[in-house]
């Protein structure tokens, strides 16, 4: 079943995480892929598009699919456990400190 439920607080958010069998993120325009990171918490199931970013994100490739091939879909919700990412997710305090880093890098050339 496909619900639009529209907008949702976080906390209504993290509920539907929590009940999911899976998290199915058929995006084929996504700047970063949020969604994703944050149903990793949840130890659940993410299927993911074919796009750069959930590489960059560390979705393992068995997990990202072409959804226009239906039987990918059904190979991909076959596999047993949770998606875990093969990259760290990086923190607000990782990604803050990084940036001071190359602000300060530059400030010095």
């Amino acid at each position: 079943d496909v619900i639009h439920p529209g907008f949702l607080p976080f906390e209504r958010v993290q509920g539907i995480y929590k009940a999911a069998d899976a998290i199915v993120f058929p995006t084929q325009f996504e700047g970063f892929g949020l969604p994703v990171v944050e149903a990793v918490e949840f130890g659940k199931k993410i299927i993911t598009s074919r796009l750069s970013v959930f590489d960059e994100i560390g979705v393992p490739r068995m997990y990202q699919i072409d959804f226009s091939q239906p039987d990918e879909l059904l190979a991909a919700l076959a596999i047993p456990g949770a998606t875990v990412l093969e990259k760290p997710i990086r923190t607000w305090d990782d990604t803050a400190r990084q940036t001071l880093d190359i602000l300060r890098c530059v400030a010095n050339v």
